[in-house]
């Protein structure tokens, strides 16, 4: 007997540009790809203090807030006085 066909749609793991700009609150992994970094450079943000973390549960979010704030408080290059 073949698989049960329910009519639901898989949705792939990762997540589109067009959702990921709808959303509150990212997942670890999710906050890493949003910003272009890997999940070890975004545990050593969070370390730092230079990200925040919400709990919900078990469940550690970074909102969308948070990753614009630090975004916004990288260097630009070029910039003068900027390193």
């Amino acid at each position: 007997m073949g698989p049960l066909r329910t009519g639901v749609t898989l949705v792939p793991k990762s997540i589109s540009i067009e959702t990921q700009a709808n959303r509150l609150a990212f997942s670890l992994a999710d906050a890493a790809s949003a910003i272009g970094v890997g999940k070890s450079t975004l545990h050593e943000l969070i370390a730092t203090g230079k990200l925040s973390v919400r709990k919900l549960g078990r469940r550690s979010l970074v909102l969308r807030e948070d990753l614009e704030k630090y975004l916004q408080s990288l260097p630009v290059h070029g910039e003068q006085g900027a390193a």
